[in-house]
């Protein structure tokens, strides 16, 4: 898996709170059992939401943990050649221009404008592009067309190191 800094940076914050949240193993499962078994003492639905909130937050650990298991960071890279971790602008046949960063995956992102995925139709018409290629894709069941041309790429701060590999702590 490859990430972009930020996204790394975002998913050990969101990992902290919700390891947080839910406490150590031990409390969590007494927790859930002392739930479960007030739900059914009482006929009572007050305990559903935190029951659920449990089970979510367990989710999104393991979600998060299988994402930062094994990864790279790529910084942003210098080429002339749209990859992961790419920044770049497009025009579109509008006349509207765009900036993007290309990640693999959005989570991490706290705000995912501005980013394309590789597995997106834009994100798989534009990877492996250089400046004045031109890309299109298809969106919606409608199969409207978009289309448009690479302005720049890159042009952020020119980093000297491609990639930096690091594994995450576990938790």
């Amino acid at each position: 898996m490859k990430l972009v800094p930020e996204q790394l940076e975002s998913i050990e914050r969101e990992l902290a709170e919700k390891r947080k949240m839910v406490g150590d193993k031990d409390y969590l499962e007494a927790a859930r059992l002392e739930i479960l078994q007030s739900l059914k003492s009482e006929g009572s639905n007050r305990d559903d939401t935190t029951e659920m909130q449990m089970v979510k937050a367990h989710a999104d650990i393991r979600t998060l943990k299988g994402i930062t298991g094994n990864y790279e960071i790529v910084d942003t890279p210098t080429g002339s050649v749209i990859e992961i971790g790419s920044n770049f602008t497009v025009e579109f046949s509008s006349g509207t221009e765009r900036s993007f960063v290309l990640v693999e995956i959005v989570e991490g992102l706290d705000n995912p404008m501005g980013y394309a995925t590789v597995e997106s139709p834009f994100g798989q018409s534009v990877i492996g592009k250089t400046v004045d290629d031109d890309f299109s894709y298809t969106v919606g069941s409608s199969k409207r067309e978009i289309s448009g041309t690479i302005k720049s790429i890159n042009t952020k701060e020119k980093n000297t190191s491609k990639v930096k590999v690091k594994k995450l702590t576990r938790y």
